[in-house]
């Protein structure tokens, strides 16, 4: 079950992540950010429940740091990308 959490809960984190990002804009970036941490601190959470000799350590708190870097970096491209959408097609309306 360990081996599951680690790697289901991040992509769950990824997906839903940057759906929020590329669905609600700006707001959606934060949410976005917000999400993705809170799975990363999830994931670790449920690996300590799920298995009783792991323990977080140097290597959680490094993935806790990085996680906020990553997140954001991860939910601007899908930002962006729908900002260069939005801008394209109201472009085209235009005429």
């Amino acid at each position: 079950m360990a081996e599951f959490v680690n790697w289901f809960i991040p992509i769950v984190g990824f997906v839903v992540s940057a759906f929020v990002a590329y669905k609600y804009q700006l707001w959606g970036l934060a949410a976005g950010a917000v999400l993705f941490e809170l799975s990363v601190v999830f994931r670790l959470e449920a690996l300590m429940y799920f298995d009783s000799n792991y323990t977080p350590g140097v290597s959680g708190a490094t993935s806790v740091i990085s996680g906020v870097i990553i997140g954001l970096v991860w939910c601007t491209v899908f930002y962006f990308i729908n900002l260069i959408k939005r801008r394209k097609f109201k472009k085209e309306s235009l005429g």
